[in-house]
């Protein structure tokens, strides 16, 4: 049986140290954000989700591409290979 507490416990200490999955810049991609980014959802104007759908050209680097498609701008990789706007390299 798992000792709830004491795990809880554990993962607040970890948590504190910087430890394991806490000491990773910026945090982990939680599974569920990994697989909402990777298939966002289209609302029928066009748009996702949060409300602007964003063109290649308006973005003003690669860096930032890539960041908008963790965030779930899928439409940005057009050819499916994990990179966005690969033009702004």
């Amino acid at each position: 049986m798992c000792d709830a507490k004491a795990y809880l416990e554990a993962e607040d200490r970890a948590s504190r140290a910087r430890l394991g999955v806490w000491q990773v810049p910026g945090g982990i991609t939680r599974p569920w954000d990994f697989r909402r980014g990777r298939r966002s959802p289209v609302i029928p104007d066009g748009t996702t989700p949060e409300g602007r759908r964003y063109r290649c050209s308006e973005i003003s680097s690669y860096a930032k591409a890539q960041e908008l498609l963790r965030q779930g701008h899928s439409y940005l990789d057009g050819n499916g290979d994990g990179e966005a706007c690969e033009s702004l390299r």
